[in-house]
């Protein structure tokens, strides 16, 4: 069994940690457990779809959470041979190391208590899993009904939709703002991909998805729309259902590409040559289908 011992940020940092070990676990038919996403769980149609994959042990979160407490407390004071004698493996020292060899994690016998950053060879099980992760992460209908519907509406005009996010708030101070870019800079961007879209026959509407409130007005020359007060996994949805996706490097956009398989252009610098040819879908955190992976900007303290 592989249990989750980890939180890593908000929501599409935790969706990016589980997603890997869970293809390993339907792989390899190995039981997988996480006790940490119940804050998340409300969010999503079918979590324990799969026998072997929970997202709880028991009905009650509370009971979960002191399962957590005491599996936790076993692997980090009980004595090595203690913890050998039951089967149970975990890095006392540093939750984050994972030094597992993927054989180890592979076989049905034992208990790895892991933290949520293993993501070595990755790449073929999420790509060969992909449909079952999807399956797992399906938002409940009470998010995606109404967004369905915004979406079959705006394709009655539109050729192609391609989905802005605009992220703002935290990274303002994220790498020392190197990806805090102004509506000045989105604009050029958009009306760049208008202009190719254009030429291509195409009509092309925006959906502006960001963590702050935007002043549509700036971008009235194009046709764009948005969720109204929409919540994280709302947005997360409408970008996964764009035909393109634009905005700085994330989790966020990278998730929506990846479950949605559509292709994603990171927004790195103030002035870049924007083509379409630049998009490719996510098959992995930080990896583009096309082999590019992503390397952040450089920054000065």
């Amino acid at each position: 069994m592989i249990v989750v011992n980890d939180k890593p940020g908000q929501l599409c940092n935790q969706l990016w940690a589980n997603a890997p070990l869970i293809a390993r676990a339907l792989k390899y038919n190995r039981k997988y457990l996480n006790l940490y996403f119940n804050e998340n769980r409300n969010y999503f149609e079918n979590l324990n779809c799969y026998r072997n994959i929970r997202f709880n042990y028991f009905k009650s979160p509370f009971l979960d959470v002191y399962l957590r407490k005491i599996l936790l407390k076993l692997a980090r004071t009980a004595p090595g041979w203690l913890l050998k004698t039951l089967r149970i493996y975990a890095d006392k020292i540093n939750w984050k190391k994972e030094p597992w060899e993927d054989s180890a994690l592979h076989t049905k016998q034992g208990i790895f208590i892991m933290g949520g950053g293993f993501r070595r060879n990755s790449r073929i099980f999420l790509e060969q899993y992909h449909a079952e992760i999807k399956n797992i992460f399906q938002p409940k209908k009470y998010f995606t009904s109404s967004i369905t519907e915004l979406f079959n509406t705006k394709r009655e005009h539109h050729d192609v939709i391609i989905g802005v996010h605009i992220r703002r708030g935290d990274y303002k101070a994220f790498l020392g703002g190197v990806y805090y870019f102004n509506d000045k800079i989105y604009l050029n961007y958009l009306k760049s991909l208008k202009e190719q879209f254009v030429n291509l026959g195409q009509n092309p509407g925006f959906l502006l998805s960001s963590n702050e409130e935007l002043n549509l007005e700036f971008f009235s020359e194009l046709d764009i729309f948005q969720l109204e007060q929409p919540s994280a996994i709302e947005d997360v949805y409408a970008l996964s259902c764009c035909d393109f996706i634009i905005g700085p490097p994330s989790t966020f956009s990278m998730w929506s590409s990846y479950i949605g398989k559509v292709p994603l252009r990171f927004i790195k610098y103030k002035n870049e040559n924007i083509q379409l040819s630049d998009f490719s879908r996510i098959v992995e955190q930080d990896v583009f289908e096309n082999n590019t992976i992503l390397e952040h900007v450089a920054f000065d303290d």
